[in-house]
């Protein structure tokens, strides 16, 4: 029984890890596609938002040209699940996605692999208003015994779940599976205590006069930690780590893939 617990847990920290990054995910094939004609087209984790402002920007500045790869067309996803999926089933070139998301495709037998990451913490929150929670939302043990709008088939529900696992509440909460888009208009008509989405939902609200807070899912994700002093005597401990979990596929697209002290090999 123990064992079996220490195994829920270790597995719930290992995806809490994994939803950290962002990052563009592809095919082998796709890849080695893409390289033959030099024109990709990328599917978005969303329909086109701020958080992707980058790739547009890079886009227009010509930075991809620069690289030799004609970037045809940026497609509206339907969050990250579905861009990692119709990746793997060779639907897009490309696509936007999550580690988590990633993983998932591929323990259903989807070829789909991460190439690289934007954005290493997730942008995930839990977010309400005062007049619907009762106060301020500030840590995780307050939603115990709540109603989460919950996005379905979403990896940030997925993160959100071992958040609250891990603050001992997860059995005591209840989702509420709620279509694209919807979290707010459930938690505003009370159908909910609080609900699932990126850090924008609650920045929309407090625009609109709510008094909305909300928790980052990124602030109780394990992570890498030392005490400066050793890091300062020992620099080469904190850089080969961390440079180490910077992966990329070999350039012939065969293989496992490669790493060498932060640097892409």
């Amino acid at each position: 029984m123990k064992g079996e617990k220490n195994m829920g847990r270790r597995r719930a920290l290992q995806v809490a890890a994994a939803g950290l990054s962002l990052g563009l995910v592809g095919t082998a094939q796709g890849s080695r596609a893409a390289r033959k004609s030099n024109a990709v087209d990328v599917m978005l984790n969303w329909n086109a938002n701020s958080t992707q402002a980058g790739y547009f920007v890079a886009k227009r500045k010509g930075f991809y040209d620069e690289q030799g790869v004609t970037v045809t067309e940026f497609v509206p996803g339907q969050g990250g699940t579905f861009a990692a999926k119709q990746v793997g089933l060779g639907r897009q070139g490309f696509g936007l996605s999550d580690a988590a998301s990633v993983l998932t495709a591929r323990s259903k037998g989807l070829p789909v692999r991460s190439y690289g990451t934007s954005q290493q913490r997730s942008d995930g929150v839990v977010y309400t208003v005062e007049k619907v929670f009762g106060g301020k939302l500030e840590k995780p043990k307050q939603l115990q015994g709540k109603t989460l709008a919950a996005p379905k088939d979403s990896p940030m529900t997925t993160l959100t779940k071992a958040v609250l696992k891990r603050a001992g509440v997860l059995d005591s909460v209840n989702f509420l599976g709620v279509a694209p888009e919807q979290q707010t208009p459930m938690l505003l008509s009370g159908n909910a205590d609080a609900a699932i989405a990126i850090f924008d939902s609650p920045t929309a609200l407090r625009r609109k006069g709510y008094d909305a807070s909300a928790i980052r899912l990124a602030d109780y994700m394990p992570t890498v930690g030392r005490r400066s002093s050793r890091a300062r005597s020992s620099p080469n401990g904190i850089r080969r780590p961390s440079g180490d979990s910077c992966v990329r596929p070999p350039r012939d697209g065969r293989g496992p893939p490669t790493t060498r002290r932060g640097r892409w090999t």
